[in-house]
């Protein structure tokens, strides 16, 4: 079951006035003990719909966004690579202004490029 599922479901149980207790309880009843979410996830979540939350997805995250993995990045490190073939993986990353992780990754899976010793 999904994560959005079991929320939805604890929502209801909520509503319906039943502490985290006994929405545990009833999860474990129906959906077993290793389906259902933990009894920390259920507390938090009756906490948030206390609160009074409405929505039953995530909340974003802060932090940088996933947006160094572009066709135009790709290319300009494809660049870099045939431009000097010795060129190290820290100077294309302070070049490009993105983590080694990230042009790691931009040279193994997106132009699959391998070291060769």
């Amino acid at each position: 079951m999904e994560k959005i599922e079991y929320r939805a479901v604890i929502k209801y149980l909520f509503l319906k006035g039943n502490t985290p207790t006994k929405i545990k309880a009833e999860l474990d009843a129906v959906y077993g003990d290793s389906a259902s979410p933990s009894f920390t996830t259920v507390k938090f979540w009756v906490a948030e719909f206390r609160r009074g939350r409405t929505s039953l997805s995530d909340d974003d995250r802060s932090g940088r966004p996933k947006t160094a993995t572009t066709d135009e990045n790709k290319a300009k490190v494809h660049r870099m690579i045939l431009d000097g073939r010795r060129v190290k993986i820290r100077e294309i990353a302070e070049a490009m202004n993105m983590s080694k992780e990230r042009v790691c990754h931009i040279l193994n899976q997106d132009l699959s490029y391998s070291r060769h010793k």
